[in-house]
């Protein structure tokens, strides 16, 4: 087998406010990171794997993962969040030989302890097969949490419609909607040379979506996503030991 073709940006940062360090925070057991490692074990692609962080614990636990570490500056490292297209070309220049680019970028969170089975392999397939440039996980919204159910409070305490009209229709008439996970960001390598920032939602770029069902990812934000992990995860081993969740 030859050199990889796909290169894993692994974004793990030792800040977090609501999570402390919450990219090796323990989800059953087990560092987060850990799980986010499971998914790229299971992938049958060749990949390339490395970790950015600025935070030598997460260094450490990455390393006895088995993963490379990049040290990540510290101007890259802060809670203003710079734009992962800055990351990714970091990675690349530390990893990519000259004359033999990379083929696609994925970028694979840290802190996502849940994942759909096959996503990475899934990735890199939807991006080969359909030509697309971008391509991010989605789920369907649930129902309680639909757009068409949101509302505007105004100053004097009464609400208006945040869609006009939407309170006069019934659930089931909704239209379908998605949201944006953090299952999986994929991008060809080729369309970095035209991405001036990835979360620019004016860029020239075919952007795609890959669907999964709505509990097939968790993204720790809040104490409680570890709580939901560690119950998908518990479900999931009773599943296979064919006990009664």
């Amino acid at each position: 087998m030859g050199a990889p073709e796909i290169l894993v940006v692994i974004p793990a940062r030792g800040g977090s406010q609501r999570v402390p360090l919450k990219n090796i925070a323990p989800v059953a057991g087990r560092p987060s990171l850990a799980h986010a490692v499971d998914a790229l074990r299971e992938a049958t692609t060749a990949l390339r794997c490395v970790l950015l962080t600025d935070h030598p614990r997460v260094a450490a636990i990455a390393r006895d993962l088995g993963l490379e570490v990049l040290d990540e500056p510290s101007e890259l490292a802060n809670d203003d969040s710079v734009d992962e297209a800055t990351l990714i070309h970091y990675a690349l220049e530390r990893t990519e030989t000259p004359g033999r680019p990379f083929r696609h970028v994925l970028l694979h969170y840290a802190c996502v302890p849940i994942r759909p089975p096959g996503i990475v392999d899934a990735m890199v397939r939807f991006l080969d097969d359909t030509g697309a440039e971008f391509v991010q996980t989605a789920a369907a919204a649930n129902p309680h949490h639909h757009p068409y159910r949101c509302v505007t409070p105004q100053p004097n305490g009464r609400m208006t419609d945040f869609v006009p009209g939407a309170s006069q229709l019934m659930s089931q008439d909704y239209p379908a909607v998605f949201f944006r996970t953090a299952a999986g960001v994929g991008l060809r390598r080729d369309t970095l040379t035209k991405l001036p920032a990835i979360s620019d939602p004016n860029r020239p770029v075919d952007r795609c979506c890959l669907i999964h069902a709505e509990d097939e990812c968790v993204d720790i934000d809040e104490p409680r996503d570890i709580m939901w992990a560690e119950f998908l995860l518990q479900c999931k081993a009773q599943r296979i030991s064919g006990k009664r969740p």
